[in-house]
Order: structure tokens, then C-alpha cells, then sequence
């Protein structure tokens, strides 16, 4: 798959923040008919590692990333749940192999974003989860970090 560029991330992700809820949920159940296994996937990753308070994001940040991956018209292979098991392995390992302070983590993260084929994509991802946390504690951070791998992981399942 090619890189989805900035632009058109940007305007899937307006579109949604604009689309009001009833419609919403329309649109979001429809995309996660065509892939049921990310369904289940967001849904547990919701539960299990976000607090209460903000739990609607991820079902939110998941609809942007099917939508932009899974253009209107297209045949895409569906997800199964091995699949995601295997891209979160894959994920988990990249962050263990990854050495330093929490700056040298930071700068190591930023340059992988830079030179991930769907940077564009996992960058905003990681914008929306950081939106308000801006002044986080190292709890806030662990929990985004582990969303934001959950979520690079459906983008890898989904670029293959």
C-alpha cells in the first residue's frame, strides 16, 4: 500500500470530528462490519487500557484508520485475529530492542514515525492521544504508549 498522505489524513480526521454522533455510529459500525477481528481488537484495547473518562477515542481513532486504509470501492483482505497477535509481537519487540533515557526513547520515536510508510497516519494517531495529556504523569505516558502500539499494530495489519 502506498504512504496516505498528510492532506488526506487530515481531512478524514476533520470529517470525523465533525460528523455528528448519531451519524457517527452509523459510519463506524459499517467499517467495522467489513473487519471484524479490529472490531474486537479496539473494543478490548478501549476496555482494558484506556480510564473511563476517555474511553470513545480509540473507537474513534479506529474508524480514521479503517477509513483511510480502506477506501470506499476497495477489496481488502480481512484482518483475522492471528494477524494482530502477530503485529503486536512484532511491536513489542521493536520496543524492547530500543535502549536509553525516556529523551533517547522520544527522539528514537520520532525518527521511526518519520520513516514508517504510514507515518502521516500513526503520527496523528499519536497526536490525538496525546490531545489533553499534554502534561501527563509517567502512568498517563505508559498507558498512551501501549494505545499507540495497539494502534500501529491494526496500521500494520492493515498496510500489508
Amino acid at each position: 500500500m502506498e504512504t496516505i498522505p498528510q492532506d488526506i489524513v487530515d481531512s478524514i480526521w476533520d470529517e470525523a470530528l465533525d460528523t455528528p454522533p448519531e451519524e457517527t455510529q452509523e459510519k463506524v459500525q459499517a467499517l467495522f462490519n467489513s473487519q471484524p477481528a479490529i472490531a474486537a481488537y479496539l473494543l478490548y484495547v478501549e476496555e482494558e487500557m484506556m480510564p473511563p473518562e476517555e474511553r470513545g477515542v480509540i473507537l474513534m481513532i479506529g474508524y480514521c484508520l479503517l477509513k483511510a486504509m480502506l477506501p470506499e470501492g476497495s477489496d481488502p483482505r480481512i484482518v483475522t485475529q492471528e494477524d494482530i497477535e502477530d503485529a503486536e509481537k512484532k511491536n513489542l519487540e521493536m520496543m524492547e530492542s530500543l535502549e536509553g533515557t525516556e529523551l533517547d526513547w522520544m527522539n528514537q520515536g520520532v525518527g521511526f514515525i518519520k520513516n514508517y510508510r504510514q507515518g502521516p497516519l500513526l503520527g496523528s494517531v499519536l497526536e490525538a492521544l496525546m490531545e489533553g495529556n499534554e502534561d501527563t504523569t509517567d502512568d498517563t505516558r505508559d498507558y498512551i504508549g501501549m494505545v499507540w502500539l495497539s494502534m500501529k499494530a491494526v496500521i500494520d495489519c492493515l498496510d500489508r
